[in-house]
């Protein structure tokens, strides 16, 4: 008993003398801070405003060369579809294509704000800013299940992160077509325009189906050529391109639809 109590006494000696050694340390590297480190308030500030600067000119860097690669990206698509639809690889990142989204859904808001500065509050316009960006980002989920429903028909990939990031390259045509469709002056105009539109997006559909998710050529012209007939006659036979066409000029919908009504009262009086 008395040889394991003298153990334990050493031990807590040895640690007691530990302790003190670390704490003399401590102190002596705690003095030594205070008398050798002089803290310089104004060089603190002008290297925080130097890393802050540094900071600005990275963000800066990597906004421009998203907007070059988004530039070169439109390019490709407009010049070499087939070429750009098949280097879009799976690499599980979905940053880039909703940066490109956002940032055509912004642009597509300054355009919609443009066009009716006469008669816009500021309500509208901060709606206008939160919901359409919103708004083309929940259509490019729904744009991208239609493009795997095809490439299923077609035979091809079920990749839904190839259909999603094909569908934010051509995110760029939703500003273009809200000008084309607000600067068409008359009802034929708008019709003509709106055709072209969703016959331009069915043939790039066609070729992101075929090079982008390796879909059977043959088979895949006949169900996009299906599709292109089902357009013609929607658009030539059906009251409801009426509605469609519409959605996008309400304003030109409108005049021509109360033209229309003024030319019927007219038919019936005679």
């Amino acid at each position: 008993m008395v040889a394991k109590k003298t153990k334990t006494t050493k031990k807590s000696s040895n640690a007691d003398k530990m302790k003190k050694v670390f704490n003399d340390v401590k102190s002596n590297v705690k003095s030594n801070l205070k008398k050798n480190v002089k803290v310089d308030k104004e060089t603190v500030k002008e290297s925080t405003s130097v890393f802050m600067n540094l900071l600005k000119i990275i963000k800066l860097q990597v906004i421009s060369g998203q907007l070059i690669e988004m530039v070169i990206g439109i390019k490709d698509i407009l010049l070499t579809p087939a070429k750009f639809f098949s280097s879009i690889k799976e690499d599980g990142r979905y940053t880039q294509p909703v940066a490109t989204i956002i940032c055509f859904g912004l642009i597509a808001a300054l355009i919609k704000i443009i066009l009716s500065l006469g008669n816009i509050t500021l309500l509208n316009t901060i709606l206008t800013v939160i919901f359409t960006p919103l708004i083309l980002f929940v259509l490019s989920f729904a744009l991208a299940g239609m493009l795997l429903m095809f490439s299923f028909l077609s035979k091809g990939e079920l990749s839904f992160e190839k259909s999603y990031k094909i569908v934010a390259s051509q995110a760029f045509l939703y500003p273009i077509f809200i000008l084309a469709f607000h600067l068409s002056f008359f009802w034929t105009m708008l019709v003509f325009v709106s055709m072209i539109a969703d016959v331009y997006i069915l043939l790039l559909a066609y070729i992101s189906c075929v090079y982008g998710l390796k879909a059977k050529e043959n088979l895949s012209q006949l169900v996009f050529g299906a599709v292109l007939i089902l357009i013609v006659l929607f658009y030539l036979f059906t009251d409801s391109s009426t509605l469609w066409i519409g959605l996008r000029n309400p304003e030109l919908a409108a005049q021509y639809l109360h033209s229309q009504f003024e030319t019927l009262l007219e038919t019936i009086k005679m």
